[in-house]
């Protein structure tokens, strides 16, 4: 489904749901299915219970919870955006522009936490990390139980 011009809210029991070019908030549910999203025009809210979750091209605030899957989001968190990414089995990919500006927190229970990109470390240990990019206007909230965090620029 592409183009549309308001609010989209979609559900699937099982199967996929591949959106695009959404020019107002878009909410996607997924009982048993993947879900990809591509050019959010504002908010996103994606969850699946058993799917991977791709946003590409986010601006505005991204909520992505997933039971067991991965979580990929590619776009900018910067100005007072909020991105709040959890999965319990799964990894969580983020790539962000190398002039983008966030706060991260980030915790992995059982995996690696690795960034390519510029950060101020506040806080570090073996399985959470807290740090700013650039100054901080914005915030990456991620956590994972079994899984690894990934943060790159694009």
């Amino acid at each position: 489904m592409g183009t549309v011009g308001g609010y989209l809210q979609v559900t699937s029991a099982s199967g996929s749901i591949q959106v695009s070019d959404v020019k107002g908030d878009v909410k996607a549910t997924a009982a048993s299915g993947s879900i990809r999203i591509d050019r959010p025009g504002d908010r996103v809210e994606a969850s699946s219970a058993s799917g991977s979750v791709q946003i590409n091209g986010a601006t505005n605030d991204v909520k992505a919870h997933v039971m067991s899957g991965p979580i990929n989001v590619s776009g900018n968190p910067s100005g007072n955006r909020l991105w709040d990414l959890k999965t319990v089995s799964g990894s969580v990919d983020i790539q962000v522009p190398h002039s983008a500006s966030f706060l991260l927190s980030a915790e992995a229970v059982s995996g690696d936490i690795r960034t390519n990109i510029p950060v101020v470390i506040e806080e570090h240990n073996k399985h959470s990390i807290r740090a700013h990019v650039g100054d901080s206007s914005g915030r990456v909230e991620v956590h994972t139980v079994s899984g690894g965090i990934s943060v790159s620029g694009t």
